[in-house]
């Protein structure tokens, strides 16, 4: 079940309470259609799962970053490189 646009919503308002100008730690792929960031922010560590499998489209925070795909995927590789040590300065829903 995917989300709807009113729970999107809802997910985007909290994370854009808990996520700005935390830093990306961990990027780990723990479902082939999924990744899961982990951010420090002050005082945690917290674990942003995204998924994009087809009928199962999901975004929020998760209680643990869970296992990781091995042997590790180029698209996993890639996201590390370019992301490992940014900084969220936003979250944002974009035209609704």
């Amino acid at each position: 079940m995917n989300l709807s646009l009113t729970e999107l919503e809802a997910v985007v308002r909290e994370l854009g309470e808990l996520l700005p100008d935390g830093r990306i730690q961990e990027i780990r792929q723990p479902v082939p259609g999924g990744v899961c960031l982990s951010l420090r922010v002050p005082g945690e560590t917290l674990h942003l799962r995204l998924d994009a499998t087809p009928g199962a489209a999901w975004v929020g925070l998760a209680p643990a970053k869970g296992p990781t795909t091995t042997p590790m995927p180029r698209f996993l590789a890639r996201l590390r490189h370019d992301l490992t040590g940014a900084r969220v300065i936003g979250v944002g829903l974009p035209h609704g």
